[in-house]
């Protein structure tokens, strides 16, 4: 089912509501239900979402999109015929860790929601719990109602494109007026990236001149 907030409210009669079903009807009308909805509202209209398709063939391929570079961005996972993303509740580092490397990358780290942006669609998982010993993120553990997620907590993750440390602390300076002066930058698990100046100091900046 999809929470009312997720669907536009309807107009005209609301026929159905306390509706109980076993699983074994072949129609609604053969559920359980009460038929005095007076104290309804359109705002309680109910939505559903119907899966393209039961198949087991790719169910669980993962796929970065909306990002920056091919490794950074929205996750998205395929289940039940569609693609969908995955609620940030309790996503963390390890978890990415797992997603990463079911996509061919050594490893990785999540990227908060704000930093992302909004999917659409389905929302296929929450609260996802990785040990890190897993080779696919449906073998972790998880929470399949994501009822009280919205596409604003869509979690991204940032795969790393090395995890070898030929290289990794690299410096170089760019876009400066000259060679000596300009934007720190650090070369960290197989790609350039910046320094935040959060308590960077005159002491920080000779160490990397030193280094450079």
């Amino acid at each position: 089912m999809q929470s009312a907030t997720m669907i536009d409210d309807g107009i005209g009669a609301i026929w159905l509501n306390e509706v109980n079903c076993t699983g074994s009807e072949s129609k609604l009308l053969e559920c359980a239900y009460n038929a005095d909805s007076l104290h309804c509202s359109h705002h309680g209209d109910v939505g559903i979402h119907c899966f393209l398709s039961c198949l087991t063939k790719d169910e669980g391929g993962l796929r970065i999109i909306s990002g920056l570079t091919a490794n950074q961005g929205r996750l998205e996972i395929y289940r039940y015929g569609e693609w969908g993303t995955v609620c940030d509740y309790h996503f963390d580092n390890n978890d990415a860790e797992v997603a990463c490397r079911q996509l061919g990358f050594c490893s990785g780290i999540m990227q908060p929601a704000h930093m992302i942006d909004d999917g659409i669609g389905a929302i296929w998982l929450n609260e996802v719990n990785c040990t890190g010993a897993e080779s696919t993120l449906l073998q972790c553990a998880y929470n399949a109602d994501s009822l009280h997620c919205s596409h604003h907590e869509d979690v991204g993750i940032h795969c790393f494109l090395s995890c070898s440390t030929k290289d990794e602390g690299d410096l170089r300076i760019t876009e400066g007026f000259a060679q000596n002066q300009g934007r720190l930058e650090i070369k960290y698990k197989g790609e350039w990236g910046t320094v935040c100046d959060n308590q960077f100091a005159n002491v920080d900046a000779e160490v990397a001149c030193r280094q450079l």
